[in-house]
């Protein structure tokens, strides 16, 4: 075999091995269901949210300044029917990182939206995004968001 063949060889037998190790991250975020429903005048928006075993992710307000809440966004037309957004209680947990208890959302969890109008008109949908950043016990995964959306 000439130099060059086993040169190719070696590089292709030891960069399979190294893309096998390659993992993509973990899905914290199972699920995210949207349920709009008329609520007098208005709507309002049940969002639900479940999380896979092992993880979970800051309160609405979080419990320090430099930790990352989950929070729910709209498009811009669908704010000027916004009334509130009502985060769930939150738990109070230890984590070894910290020296107190932090306010955490795990498995599943409700998050209502008042609208003080119809937010989707005529049979249109509601789109919007939940921002979140999920942890184990151990270490937090980057920031990322799931989209949703939903309609009469």
């Amino acid at each position: 075999m000439s130099a060059f063949a086993s040169g190719v060889f070696l590089t292709l037998a030891l960069a399979a091995p190294a893309g096998a190790q390659i993992d993509s991250p973990p899905k914290a975020v199972q699920s995210v269901r949207a349920e709009l429903v008329r609520a007098g005048g208005g709507a309002e928006l049940v969002l639900t949210v479940r999380l896979a075993e092992g993880f979970h992710v800051q309160a609405n307000p979080a419990s320090e300044k430099f930790l990352i809440p989950v929070v729910v966004a709209f498009e811009r037309e669908d704010l000027a029917h916004l009334a509130n957004v009502r985060y769930p209680d939150a738990l109070e947990k230890r984590f070894g990182f910290s020296p107190k208890a932090l306010r955490v959302y795990e498995g599943e969890f409700v998050i209502r939206v008042s609208f003080k109008s119809l937010p989707a008109p005529d049979g249109g949908r509601l789109k919007g995004i939940l921002r979140y950043q999920a942890c184990t016990d151990a270490a937090c995964l980057p920031p990322a968001q799931e989209q949703f959306s939903a309609s009469m």
